[in-house]
């Protein structure tokens, strides 16, 4: 966040995800000045977070921004191997890695 007025600014910053609100952090930014803001949400779906500022000024357009946010797809693998049990289990430990064995 960013504010590029001489006063400080207090507003709340909110976190969503689908226009469902969930979490929302006072924040102060002083004058001239930056605030770096991290957030950790879980995400069971593929969807759309926004930031959003509270705060009412003259350019309401720049008070938020958003990102589409997709889940992983799986990776297949295929393990061809005349039975290499290490291998075969270490790869099954991978997450978001689907694995399909041959021997041939």
């Amino acid at each position: 966040m960013a504010n590029f007025s001489t006063n400080s600014q207090p507003t709340d910053l909110e976190l969503l995800l689908d226009d469902r609100l969930l979490e929302t952090r006072p924040i102060t930014i002083p004058a001239g000045e930056t605030s770096p803001q991290v957030f950790l949400a879980a995400q069971s779906r593929d969807g759309v977070f926004t930031v959003r500022l509270t705060a009412k000024d003259d350019l309401a357009v720049d008070n938020q921004a958003s990102i589409v946010s997709l889940l992983p797809k799986p990776v297949k693998v295929m393990l061809v191997s005349k039975g290499n049990r290490l291998l075969e289990r270490a790869l099954r430990a991978v997450a978001h890695v689907e694995l399909a064995t041959a021997t041939d």
